[in-house]
């Protein structure tokens, strides 16, 4: 065989060099024109075909948070947004919680359904206004990634979303892990079967973003560190996979606390950013409503 034909494995630093800097997008300090900016705050954006990780502990708010991002895309800047949840169906839950964002009443209180006129008022209103948003769900149980590529990819031509969330990574895992993932689970097989599995869920939801050019959230959650330590990127521990696939990877983190009705300080923690940079931001979160607010004058 001719050396010439020897595929190598390693490369000069030069080439390594100029394919970098040829390919590699500038870091910027601030959003592109193209991205969407939340609550018109620069330092967080998300641009086109962005594969991003929203991760927290167990009940620290990191759905809340993304139905607040659901909100302010859809009813302030009129952006058609998408969530789609893997697993139990989840419809309901979110439809109250949106209802809570908008009317300020507690979900227990719409539970229970102890209202009074002044409370029925308010969800008329905010029913009315719910309605007419561009906000589009989907909880089909189980929904494998052929499922979810099927939902974006019709949300998108039908509906012309701009950005997709979705919920439910626990049991988009076990369907991963359990090999009725995806129609290549053949080839699964021969893989090593935890590492593999996850990574190929991983990339998919990332070709996906790129192939649909908008970007996707993916929620995840944490462990409950032992003591309560803001987490890093080895909080995903044996996942590690999962930050160094995405472009973004943002922790929500806060202490948990017993009165319900008092606004806490909360912080966005930008771990990871392939196209800008990191850095925290401090946030107010209301326990009762899971309303999130960016300017601590505002807070009652």
């Amino acid at each position: 065989m001719d050396i010439d034909e020897h595929s190598y494995n390693y490369e000069q630093l030069d080439k390594l060099l100029y394919r970098f800097l040829s390919s590699r997008k500038k870091y910027k300090n601030t959003a592109p024109n193209d991205s969407l900016i939340i609550y018109d705050n620069k330092q967080l954006y998300f641009e086109k075909g962005e594969f991003i990780i929203l991760a927290s502990r167990p009940s620290i708010g990191k759905t809340a948070l993304a139905l607040n991002w659901v909100y302010d895309f859809a009813a302030k800047q009129n952006k058609p947004v998408g969530f789609i949840t893997s697993g139990i169906p989840d419809s309901e839950s979110l439809i109250l919680r949106l209802i809570t964002l908008e009317s300020k009443i507690s979900p227990a209180k719409l539970r229970t359904g102890l209202l009074n006129e002044n409370d029925t008022e308010l969800i008329a209103n905010a029913t009315t206004k719910l309605c007419n948003l561009p906000i589009f769900l989907s909880d089909i149980p189980n929904a494998k990634f052929e499922d979810i590529e099927t939902i974006a990819t019709e949300m998108l031509n039908k509906e012309k979303i701009e950005i997709l969330f979705i919920d439910g990574f626990e049991y988009l895992y076990e369907i991963a892990v359990s090999k009725s993932f995806c129609n290549n689970a053949q080839w699964a097989e021969q893989m090593a079967p935890y590492y593999d599995e996850i990574y190929f869920m991983m990339e998919n939801l990332k070709t996906l973003a790129n192939k649909l050019q908008i970007p996707i959230i993916l929620l995840v959650p944490i462990k409950q560190d032992t003591f309560c330590d803001e987490p890093t990127i080895k909080s995903f521990e044996d996942k590690l996979i999962i930050p160094r696939t995405a472009d973004k990877v943002i922790f929500l983190h806060r202490d948990r606390v017993k009165d319900a009705d008092k606004w806490q300080t909360a912080k966005l923690i930008v771990a990871k950013n392939e196209h800008g940079t990191g850095g925290d931001m401090l946030i107010r979160f209301c326990c009762r409503t899971g309303e999130i607010i960016y300017d601590d004058k505002d807070a009652k």
